[in-house]
């Protein structure tokens, strides 16, 4: 059994935090005594509140002293063997800790493909490894020549919502992507590809755009009378994600620049065929013609052609949504990702 320390200084639920949630809830069950580290209003809070084998300690120190005064008392007072550290302010302090504290090992998350800002301080010895999801991921720090030996690959891994019925339409289509309006997430090029499927020979198809309100800047990129075709949903309570794809028949990926993202897996547990943009981790898990296909990044013309070719292809989308199932079961699940993270910390 080891004492393992989650930290985070996000407040948000964002993917990273997500990862965290899953790996102490995965840990937990395991049999494993976890303590999770965050500021206070963090939302995570809210969710592993109450789980068995899981501490939450609260972040109240400021000033660096106090900071290192306070992980010094959480680590010897939960006699902790392994430090995960989940967004890059924190694992620094547990780097000076591992002068002033009983052995403990000392893991950094990293879920990003672009260049890392304090990248020297991963050479130094008194941190162990550096938790990769994705081998897209892991080759970027190899380029700044980041020891290999420290680099571990462990995709991420979702826990599908119960009791939640899958309801889709069999008269109509509907296509989904969700995200942000940020640049990378390319929301722009699903709006074109709406627009290209929507023109002289429509597709007879619902087209979903979760995590983003409608927005009359959008006009810009499409006409309105495109973005009136579009349910934007807004942002969705994770429950509400997982009931969207339940009723998805392909999920739509149009990011410029991803590692490997939570939704990519969750419409893998729904069993959707998807299409994606052949960026970062994606093309490591998405074959194409398998299990979905793989586009161009910025080419709305043949993300619209892929969509069409698999409109049009009941069998090849029922094909796809029992092989995306078949590959969660198998890789994906908090049970797998716990072996594997059970056995990095014992190395």
């Amino acid at each position: 059994m080891l004492n393992i320390l989650y930290a985070t200084t996000s407040t948000s639920i964002s993917g990273g935090t997500r990862q965290l949630i899953n790996n102490a809830v995965g840990m937990a069950e395991a049999g494993h005594r976890i303590t999770v580290c965050c500021f206070a209003g963090a939302k995570l809070i809210q969710e592993l509140s109450g789980l068995e084998n899981i501490t939450l300690s609260i972040i109240e120190a400021n000033s660096l002293l106090d900071r290192l005064s306070f992980f010094r008392h959480l680590l010897v007072t939960n006699n902790i063997h392994v430090v995960h550290c989940f967004h890059n302010k924190l694992y620094k302090y547990f780097l000076v800790l591992r002068f002033l504290c009983p052995p403990f090992k000392l893991f950094l998350n990293r879920g990003v493909i672009f260049a890392p800002g304090s990248f020297p301080l991963f050479y130094l010895p008194q941190l162990t490894g550096i938790i990769c999801n994705s081998g897209a991921a892991a080759d970027v720090l190899r380029k700044y020549h980041v020891p290999s030996k420290k680099l571990h690959v462990v995709y991420n891994a979702v826990i599908p919502e119960e009791n939640v019925t899958t309801t889709r339409d069999v008269s109509s289509l509907t296509i989904t992507y969700i995200g942000t309006k940020r640049e990378y997430k390319g929301l722009d090029i699903f709006l074109k590809t709406v627009a290209r499927l929507t023109g002289d020979n429509p597709l007879n198809a619902k087209f979903v755009v979760a995590g983003v309100q409608k927005n009359p800047q959008f006009e810009k990129i499409v006409p309105a009378s495109i973005l009136d075709r579009i349910e934007f949903t807004g942002s969705l309570p994770h429950t509400g994600i997982h009931a969207l794809l339940a009723r998805t028949d392909i999920f739509v990926i149009t990011s410029r620049q991803e590692s490997l993202p939570n939704t990519l897996l969750e419409a893998y547990a729904a069993g959707v065929p998807v299409i994606s943009t052949a960026v970062g981790g994606i093309p490591e898990i998405l074959v194409h013609g398998s299990n979905g296909y793989l586009c161009e990044s910025e080419n709305d013309r043949q993300i619209a052609t892929c969509i069409e070719k698999l409109s049009k292809n009941s069998q090849k989308r029922a094909e796809m949504s029992s092989a995306n199932q078949k590959f969660f079961c198998e890789n994906f699940t908090i049970h797998a990702k716990t072996k594997k993270l059970t056995r990095i910390y014992n190395l």
